[in-house]
């Protein structure tokens, strides 16, 4: 069977293992975690719709990943593919 679902995190000071229950529903084992130094075409190759960064880069699609939340899907199986890019934490000791 083929996975047509992908889960990202990107790994940076401001992202939790906590995140990917959050956002995910699901273990942090169950997610893929990026360092900060990978990008879109990357993560297309992980999964699977393109078998290099080149012909990824070829495509046309944007290099860098995303601030926030990215929900797509891409390709011709509609590959559903979210991304979670935390940019900034709201401090916990605030009201909001």
């Amino acid at each position: 069977m083929v996975t047509t679902e992908f889960d990202f995190i990107v790994d940076n000071e401001h992202s939790r293992r906590s995140d990917a229950e959050l956002f995910f529903g699901q273990t942090p084992e169950e997610v893929f975690w990026l360092d900060e130094s990978k990008d879109l075409w990357d993560i297309l190759v992980i999964c699977g719709l393109f078998p290099s960064r080149s012909q990824a880069r070829k495509n046309g699609r944007a290099k860098e990943i995303p601030s926030g939340w990215t929900d797509q899907r891409m390709g011709k199986l509609k590959h559903r593919i979210c991304i979670l890019n935390v940019q900034e934490r709201i401090s916990e000791d605030s009201d909001i």
